[in-house]
């Protein structure tokens, strides 16, 4: 994928900003996109992650599979040690339960 490749290609001291819009199932089944993430983490190039929905991921991380598995393939990888990119969740809606249900997920 072309986005992969710039995705490495960016350099630390860079003045470009690259947004990327995409579903847990997407980064769930494409292994070498999931990796370019840890890399850029690595490398110090991913800076921010946001998630929409954030309630949905708390309420629905027990059985959506692909959840479950971006929590062990990306979420801990990326969060799970110092640095790590800002974290932000958007959500209109999240209980204290949905929160805790969403932080087992990252960490």
């Amino acid at each position: 994928m072309k986005i992969i490749n710039r995705m490495l290609a960016t350099k630390r001291n860079t003045s470009t900003t690259t947004f990327l819009l995409c579903s847990p199932q997407f980064i769930a089944t494409h292994n070498a996109f999931n990796q370019a993430l840890i890399k850029c983490n690595q490398n110090k190039t991913l800076r921010s992650w946001c998630n929409d929905e954030g309630h949905l991921f708390g309420q629905h991380a027990g059985f959506r599979c692909e959840l479950c598995k971006i929590s062990k393939t990306t979420y801990k990888p990326i969060f799970g040690h110092e640095p790590h990119p800002h974290f932000v969740v958007l959500t209109a809606t999240m209980s204290l339960e949905d929160f805790s249900a969403f932080e087992k997920l990252t960490h």
